[in-house]
């Protein structure tokens, strides 16, 4: 839906800079004439001029023909210029007050876009496609996420891009420092975007295996960095991989994040 508006925008901003070139075509062609009257008016140094003496009565010799016309050309052009001056600035002042009601009108249509309530995600294929551990930490997403996160996962394989960006992270992760302490659950990537789901071994099933009381697995969670956090940080930083977090959901003990290749813009939930 936001197509039509871009397209709307796109051709009033077009509009303004043909204009404007028109204008600045229009003034450039009167420049012009006005140098062109100004080389073709008699002077001093035309040789077909004769040679007068400097004397008293110089400034006051009539004016030749020639003189009177070139004078009157200039003054008319110098006329026109100004005109053309006034005229450009009237149509900028216009224009640009155009250019303001336009924005704000669009402004406000696409705030009305945005805020219809999109259509109502369907949970059964979401949890068709999502592991049971990360099934409630997805499905509480935002409505507009979950329905992108299905649409992802309903893309064909991409052999291009995906399989390669999908190697490269997967290999990031598992040659880091941190690998031997987290579960690389799964990562799938597809024309620019990559799902990444990444779970702790320390939990707090495995906490409460290994005897910890409710007060130790508190004070672990309160105090030790999540292992998988490094990870997810230099993913974010390493040039090579180029890639950064559009959706992520940092949990204490699981990290599900989506990443677009060059993307701008991180939201976290």
């Amino acid at each position: 839906m936001t197509t039509p508006l871009l397209k709307y925008a796109l051709s009033f901003c077009l509009g303004i800079a043909i204009t404007y070139g028109l204008m600045s075509s229009q003034k450039t062609n009167e420049q012009i004439s006005f140098n062109k009257s100004l080389q073709q008016c008699p002077s001093p140094d035309n040789q077909n001029l004769p040679n007068l003496a400097l004397n008293s009565d110089l400034d006051n010799r009539p004016a030749t023909p020639n003189t009177t016309v070139c004078e009157e050309e200039i003054k008319q052009l110098e006329q026109k210029v100004v005109e053309a001056k006034f005229r450009e600035d009237a149509i900028v002042k216009e224009m640009t007050s155009q250019l303001v009601e336009k924005s704000k009108t669009i402004a406000l249509m696409t705030h009305k876009i945005n805020t219809i309530p999109p259509q109502n995600v369907n949970k059964n294929t979401l949890k068709k496609l999502i592991p049971e551990a990360f099934f409630d930490t997805v499905s509480a997403f935002p409505d507009t996420y979950t329905n992108e996160i299905i649409e992802f996962h309903e893309t064909v394989e991409d052999l291009d891009w995906g399989y390669n960006k999908q190697q490269q992270l997967t290999d990031f992760i598992r040659t880091h420092l941190n690998y031997p302490e987290i579960n690389l659950i799964s990562v799938i990537c597809k024309i620019d975007t990559c799902e990444v789901m990444i779970t702790e071994k320390r939990n707090t099933e495995a906490l409460v295996s290994s005897g910890a009381s409710q007060d130790e697995i508190q004070s672990f969670i309160d105090t030790q960095e999540p292992k998988y956090k490094p990870i997810f940080d230099q993913i974010n930083t390493n040039p090579e991989l180029n890639v950064s977090p559009t959706t992520y959901s940092p949990g204490r003990f699981q990290l599900y994040a989506i990443f677009k290749d060059k993307s701008a813009s991180i939201t976290s939930i």
